[in-house]
Order: structure tokens, then C-alpha cells, then sequence
């Protein structure tokens, strides 16, 4: 397998003998498999090849000696400078990194987000993975196209993203990995799907995002079933206008029952409302109400959830701002 012929080669030039070389299905399984390697306990047990071929692996070695570190200087010292005084310019590899990195970057803080969450059962945090080799590599690598084989090592380097590395773990001995998504869907700067996940590695791990913003599954795969109390259930402003977006303004206050408050114009001639739930809420013991409000900047429409004592639009408008009416409401502007 190339994967386990390049990592063999980078360790080579470490002078390692060639590591055990495991795949995790995704990042989440890649995570369980550093807390495992590192003797943690976590409720949550997986048991696939994957993990049986560690489980051997540390009954016959254990502890092990991390060296990520050494990956890193030998990727930067060896590979990377030496591409860049050979054949780099500055300038375009600036570029090309800037080009990629919302990309990359969305995509790793949507693994950090659903991780965090997942290991926050056991009280845990994400593990810190390689650097070196990491799939950001591949930003500054596709600048090289054509000439990786002239500098010793890049084309090893190169390989491991070919074969579909995403991140790794590496021990002396042992490299754990996980690949790339099998499914990547919204714009370059944004996750987004309609219909199904916007980001997947298999069936147990999938993400769903709605115009950038993190939802629930249901929301996406059965928005037919969604109940009052999923809304209920994600006070996030943000969150909520997803489920309004997705659902419909009708069909999204209809959950509720909303009956009209109040409502007046905005300083831009947008209308606003406020309306409050007509039954008081079993979970709340009072009533729930929502300012409708239009973004000046994005023009989006938004449900913002007010306290129940308020009577006035621009009292609950203000109130979302941590003011009060004549603080977000000038008199020299009504």
C-alpha cells in the first residue's frame, strides 16, 4: 500500500524502523484511538479491525514515544525549505495558500466543533494532532506539481495525500490516520446541504451544516418530524434562524402558536414584530416570545427569543443589544 511505503520512507529518514501503520475510519475514531494509545478511559467503546490492530499493538508496546515532533522539523526542515529555495515564489505560494485555507479551515473547526462535543461526555478535549503530516500540507504541495522528485522525501510526502490522508498521530513504531471526507457539499467558504450531510466519512459520522451554521440532523433529514421542542432545544439566534430558513416562516411560527404583539418599522424600513406564544410554555412557566427582525447587513430574517415581560418591539429589539429602548432607538432618528 503507497500509504504505508511513504510513512516507511519518512521514517527512514528519521532513522526509525517502519511503523505499524493503522487506518480510523474518521476523525472521531482517530481521537478515541490517541486516548486509547495513551491509556485514558472513555465510556464509549469501538470495536472494528482498526481498533483490535492497536489493542495488539499495545500489548506488546506500551508506553510509546511520540514523534510528532520530529515529523514536523523533518517535513519543514527537509521538504518544505528546500522545495521553497529551489523552485518557490513567495508571492504565488501566498496566494495559493490564502486561496485554500477557508476551505481548509472550515472543514477543521466543524471536526474540532463535533469532537469537543462527542468527548465533552467523558470530560475530555480533542487531542492535538501531527502537524506534519496533515492534509494543510497539501495547500503549499500542489505548488510544486512537477517537481516533487527532485527533492528527496516530497514526493513521499505527497503520496500520503494522494492515498487520502487527513490527519495523523504518530508514535515511534506506530502511525495512526484517519482519511479525508468521503462527501464535501457548500461553497468554498461555507458548509452547506439541503438534503443530507454536508460533511460525511461514513454513517456514524456525519455533519450537518445549514448556510455555515451547525444543525441538528433531524432538521435536515426529516423536517417534516421537527416539534417545538427541537426549537426549544437551541436557543442559539443563529441556530434558530436555520430552522426558520429550512421550515418556513409559517410553518416555524405555526409550532408555536404565535399570536402579534406589537410591530413598527425599523430605522432601515424593515418591518418587525414581536409575537408571544398563546399557551405558556410547560417547560418555561411562562410565555415565549420572539422579536422578528430583518439583518441590515445580510438581510436575513431572524427570530430572536425575548423575555416575556416585554410589550414593545423596540423594547425586545434593544433588549437582544443589551439596551434599552432609547439607547438603540435615538430620538434624532425616530
Amino acid at each position: 500500500m503507497e500509504i504505508i511505503h511513504a510513512f516507511s520512507n519518512l521514517y527512514a529518514a528519521l532513522k526509525l524502523p517502519p511503523p505499524q501503520v493503522i487506518c480510523f475510519d474518521s476523525p472521531f475514531q482517530l481521537q478515541l484511538a490517541i486516548k486509547r494509545s495513551k491509556g485514558q478511559s472513555i465510556s464509549l467503546k469501538v470495536d472494528n479491525d482498526s481498533f483490535r490492530l492497536l489493542d495488539d499493538y499495545l500489548a506488546h508496546s506500551f508506553p510509546l514515544r511520540n514523534c510528532n515532533a520530529k515529523l514536523w522539523d523533518l517535513v519543514g526542515n527537509r521538504i518544505a525549505r528546500p522545495l521553497f529555495l529551489a523552485f518557490g515564489n513567495e508571492e504565488e505560494l501566498w496566494q495559493n495558500h490564502q486561496s485554500l485555507r477557508p476551505s481548509f479551515q472550515q472543514i477543521e473547526d466543524a471536526i474540532d466543533r463535533e469532537n469537543n462535543r462527542l468527548l465533552s461526555r467523558d470530560e475530555l478535549k480533542i487531542e492535538s494532532i501531527a502537524h506534519h503530516p496533515n492534509w494543510r500540507d497539501h495547500q503549499w504541495l500542489e505548488s510544486y506539481q512537477g517537481k516533487l522528485s527532485e527533492i528527496p522525501l516530497s514526493d513521499d510526502l505527497a503520496k500520503l495525500y494522494q492515498q487520502g490522508l487527513m490527519q495523523a498521530y504518530c508514535y515511534e513504531g506506530l502511525v495512526m490516520w484517519c482519511p479525508k471526507p468521503v462527501l464535501v457539499q457548500g461553497e468554498l467558504d461555507q458548509l452547506h446541504a439541503e438534503d443530507g450531510p454536508a460533511l460525511m466519512w461514513h454513517d456514524h459520522y456525519r455533519l450537518y451544516y445549514w448556510h455555515g451554521v451547525p444543525v441538528p440532523s433531524k432538521l435536515i433529514e426529516a423536517p417534516e418530524l421537527i416539534s417545538r421542542k427541537d426549537i426549544e432545544d437551541y436557543p442559539n439566534a443563529e441556530v434558530r434562524r436555520c430552522f426558520q430558513e429550512k421550515l418556513g416562516t409559517e410553518r416555524f411560527a405555526s409550532l408555536f402558536d404565535l399570536e402579534l404583539i406589537d410591530s413598527d418599522l425599523d430605522l432601515q424600513g424593515n418591518r418587525q414584530f414581536l409575537y408571544r406564544s398563546r399557551d405558556i410554555d410547560p417547560v418555561a412557566k411562562e410565555h415565549i416570545q420572539f422579536a422578528k427582525v430583518i439583518c441590515p447587513t445580510t438581510h436575513r430574517e431572524y427570530f430572536l427569543c425575548v423575555p416575556p415581560h416585554l410589550n414593545n418591539v423596540w423594547d425586545a429589539v434593544a433588549w437582544t443589544f443589551a439596551k434599552d429602548r432609547t439607547e438603540y432607538k435615538p430620538k434624532s432618528e425616530v
